[in-house]
């Protein structure tokens, strides 16, 4: 997935930790656009014919289908083509690759997806990157399987998406740290999910100036947002994934409304360096989460 992943249970269930680190992997060889052979570029080569995939893949995109819905379009899953022609065509420790024309974003509306058979079918000219969204889920999943199988407590973080469950076993709540280089925790969490998200990582050149991976679906383009960072507490990892990056792509003021309208929590921090909390930050951890409809519930 293109990111470190640290994974944490209690001394008693450390002997499970292998059998997560497995299913990440596979979660990763199957989910990333960086390896052909991947169910996702299966998918995103099909060019309007159906494909039949594993169920957690067909859940994975069902979930992003519904992020879009809920975000109005700010979180977006189509925007694998914009990514590539804004110079991340290939994994971001290679470099930047060569930049292309701004591409219409067309958006999860008419993608068919049927968790219960994996079949999936994406219509031409729609192709899929998945990458924050599967991060969150991975880690909300492995928090749960670990805890299914004996650990009475977990946390997983993949590349900025955080999901913890049960007893911290070092201290009264889970300390979440932003940055790999500050031990300085922003939030502490009981259970639930956490994002950090900005455009100020995974940065690149090009001839049209500073690039990074936050894409406008309204331009194709790595948003110009009054937003640099956003931290977003959810019920889920993958819930906290989707409205940080949303909250960057719709700037400020408007992150905070759409936070304050699903009862999030968290604090953005602006282009010009200052910090608004938003949301309930009181509530740990909020009461709303995507529902498979599309619509947040208590």
């Amino acid at each position: 997935m293109g990111a470190r992943a640290h994974l944490v249970v209690n001394e008693a269930a450390r002997h499970h930790i292998t059998t997560a680190i497995t299913q990440l992997q596979d979660w990763n060889a199957r989910w990333t656009r960086f390896d052909e052979s991947s169910e996702l570029n299966a998918i995103n080569r099909a060019n309007g014919q159906p494909v039949v995939v594993a169920m957690d893949t067909a859940a994975l995109i069902a979930l992003a289908i519904d992020a879009w819905r809920i975000t109005d379009g700010a979180f977006d899953p189509t925007v694998l083509d914009a990514l590539v022609n804004a110079g991340y065509g290939q994994p971001f420790a290679a470099g930047p690759t060569k930049l292309g024309p701004a591409v219409h974003v067309p958006g999860a509306e008419t993608i068919e997806v049927d968790p219960t058979t994996g079949l999936v079918n994406a219509p031409r000219g729609v192709r899929l990157d998945l990458g924050g969204i599967a991060k969150g889920h991975a880690a909300d999943l492995l928090v749960r399987d670990l805890l299914k199988r004996g650990a009475t407590g977990a946390a997983v973080t993949i590349g900025g998406d955080t999901s913890v469950g049960g007893r911290c076993p070092f201290a009264d709540a889970w300390p979440i740290v932003a940055d790999i280089d500050t031990s300085e925790p922003v939030a502490h969490l009981q259970h639930g999910g956490f994002c950090f998200s900005t455009t100020q990582r995974r940065r690149w050149m090009t001839t049209a100036g500073p690039a990074h991976h936050i894409i406008d679906p309204q331009t194709g383009r790595p948003v110009e947002s009054t937003i640099a960072s956003a931290a977003i507490a959810a019920s889920t990892a993958a819930t906290a994934e989707v409205f940080a990056t949303a909250s960057i792509v719709l700037g400020w003021p408007a992150a905070g409304q759409l936070v304050d309208a699903v009862a999030l929590s968290g604090f953005v921090v602006t282009d010009l360096g200052q910090r608004h909390d938003i949301g309930t930050l009181a509530q740990n951890p909020p009461r709303s989460a995507p529902g498979a409809d599309g619509r947040c519930r208590e």
